[in-house]
């Protein structure tokens, strides 16, 4: 029996721990097309290129509509922002779900 539920307890636990892959964090870059600016991608897509420490890292920013909102401003044409997200790292490849994005150079009152 007690083996039973920890073996039931420790597959809950484990259920859990895809929902908790993410990590939320602020990211200032260039956000540009992947498929117009950058030619790494079929398909239109916003990626961010955020430059830290002498490293360009790329983050893919995922579907979502936040990111289909603000996808017509970089198509075609790059663009400095800040961006707020859950940040994953899959197939040796950065991703975000973006919170909130906004040029850099938006005056806020």
């Amino acid at each position: 029996m007690k083996k039973t539920i920890v073996t039931v307890t420790l597959l809950a636990f484990l259920a859990c721990l895809p929902a908790r892959a993410g990590e939320e964090k602020e990211l200032a870059g260039k956000a540009m097309c992947a498929k117009c600016e950058l030619k790494k991608s079929d398909e239109c897509q916003t990626v961010i290129e955020v430059k830290d420490a002498g490293t360009t890292k790329v983050y893919w920013v995922k579907d979502n509509p936040v990111a289909k909102k603000f996808h017509k401003e970089v198509c075609k044409k790059s663009l400095e922002v800040t961006a707020k997200g859950t940040v994953e790292e899959k197939d040796g490849k950065l991703y975000v779900e973006l919170a909130s994005i906004e040029p850099k150079d938006k005056k806020t009152n």
